[in-house]
């Protein structure tokens, strides 16, 4: 007999991701401790979830940002924007403790870009369209309406 679970899209993604990582693991762990290969286990437990299929209705949701817990990488604090916990506005981790910023509102805002592994993290300046490292140095500019990003090579 087939169920519907009703659930947030941004809910399931980070469950989905959270269940697939720690399930890894734990079937990792047990197969070492029985002297088995871990991949042959992993195969054998995929093969038996098949089996089981439950219907997923996936819904948006505007209700959560995330937690609201600013992180620190060097000298720029971002939001955190994990999933929250039922009644709170913060995700397991920054339930207790959380980095405690200077007036968020009067600083500078920044947008994280994503870049390729041979790229450090680059941050976006949206009002001069600078693009800083996390030196706060400018390494480069984004043309917002073409998408293309300029990196400043400088000779040593």
């Amino acid at each position: 007999m087939a169920s519907t679970l009703h659930v947030p899209r941004d809910a399931y993604e980070h469950f989905q991701a959270a269940l697939r990582r720690e399930s890894r693991q734990f079937i990792t762990d047990c197969a070492n401790f029985l002297g088995h290969p871990p991949s042959q286990l992993i195969k054998e437990v995929q093969e038996r979830l098949k089996a089981q299929p439950v219907s997923i209705a996936l819904f948006e949701t505007d209700t959560s940002p995330g937690c609201l817990a600013y992180l620190r990488e060097n000298t720029f604090a971002y939001r955190c924007r994990g999933p929250c916990l039922t009644n709170s506005s913060y995700c397991h981790k920054h339930q207790v403790n959380r980095i405690i910023t200077d007036d968020t509102k009067a600083q500078k805002r920044y947008t994280r870009l994503k870049t390729s592994a041979s790229l450090p993290a680059l941050w976006l300046d949206k009002e001069t369209q600078e693009v800083v490292n996390v030196d706060h140095q400018c390494v480069g500019t984004y043309d917002n309406e073409t998408g293309l990003l300029k990196i400043y090579i400088i000779p040593e």
